[in-house]
């Protein structure tokens, strides 16, 4: 190893610390910022039907297949955000298992004979509803239905994975179902049974999509729009009146017909999914021209706005790390002037 006496100039100084595992902040550069990017929808069906064709899940737990920006360097969506389309087919049985990400499904085609169970409660898997686990709540899905069924996933494990991660099997494949229809909404939502000593104080598990889509066509009639955001109905923790998890936020945007939104900016990343309709995303200067299906990720402090040049409404699902600069006091905005 080279000796300290050795060193002579900046670069030698830099051997010397490398040799001893230590480095000068002035060796180091910035981890660039990960660009946005967009996922076409015929591209993310193709591989999920391909994927339904050759993956079993008596080869794995689930039949995922994940969203890469490859500007990241980390194989994901976005450096704090996950994005992962799920593929569960009829006949399909997903292990019951537990792990400390919490996790938000929207779902984008679904079967009313297919199911999702949250402790020991059988959700029906629908079409433009949101299905949510709490960390560590038992979760497991089968489908008895016809058509296969895909979701949008994203849990928090860029944050819980910080730290210890936890997570296990259920002990068979699936969990008993023992609670009847609507339980957690009547018993641990905005109501609560006094009598009940409940683990989880989570969402409704379920947030069905006749009644966001009714919130939506409320504020429309109103003309309830934000400069910003368009029509925006948030997924709130009925409890707490918090977003959806402490670590994630998600909401569902209607932009009505030729709308154009304000830029903003904030730092948070918001992962986007077009439900219904078309339209542009200008991220940064570039246009992103999105289709109903696919999805795109907004990185953080990028200047973006939304176009909607049809003539009919679009519906954008998002989801969100804001939570977490919030409750860390991090959170910043900055909406743009007009003119």
């Amino acid at each position: 190893m080279m000796e300290i006496a050795e060193v002579t100039d900046v670069a030698s100084f830099d051997r010397w610390l490398a040799e001893r595992n230590l480095s000068g902040l002035w060796g180091r550069e910035r981890s660039p910022e990960f660009k946005p990017w967009l996922w076409k929808w015929d591209d993310i069906h193709t591989a999920l039907v391909k994927a339904g064709e050759v993956i079993g899940l008596d080869l794995v737990n689930r039949r995922d297949v994940n969203l890469v920006n490859p500007t990241t360097g980390i194989g994901r969506p976005s450096r704090t955000v996950s994005g992962t389309l799920q593929y569960l087919m009829p006949g399909d049985v997903a292990r019951a298992h537990r792990h400390s990400s919490a996790t938000a499904r929207w779902v984008i085609a679904g079967d009313e004979d297919a199911y999702s169970v949250v402790e020991g409660e059988a959700f029906p898997v629908l079409e433009g509803d949101l299905l949510v686990a709490p960390s560590m709540a038992w979760h497991d899905h089968f489908h008895k239905g016809r058509q296969p069924t895909i979701w949008l996933s994203s849990l928090d494990n860029q944050f819980t994975q910080l730290t210890h991660s936890f997570g296990d099997n259920y002990p068979e494949l699936q969990q008993p179902i023992d609670k009847p229809e609507g339980w957690s909404a009547l018993t641990a939502a905005s109501t609560r049974a006094a009598s009940l000593e409940q683990e989880f104080v989570p969402p409704p598990y379920r947030y069905r999509w006749a009644d966001t889509n009714a919130a939506l066509m409320a504020l429309k009639a109103r003309e309830e729009n934000d400069p910003y955001d368009g029509i925006r109905v948030d997924f709130k923790n009925p409890v707490t009146g918090g977003p959806t998890f402490p670590t994630m936020a998600c909401s569902v945007q209607l932009l009505t017909a030729h709308e154009v939104t304000r830029a903003h900016r904030h730092n948070s990343t918001v992962l986007y999914q077009a439900f219904r309709g078309s339209g542009v995303t200008v991220i940064a200067g570039q246009r992103f021209e999105w289709d109903q299906g696919d999805i795109f990720v907004v990185p953080p402090w990028a200047l973006h706005h939304h176009e909607n040049s049809r003539g009919e409404d679009s519906i954008v699902f998002s989801i969100s790390d804001e939570p977490v600069w919030r409750a860390l006091n991090l959170y910043r905005e900055d909406n743009q002037p007009t003119g």
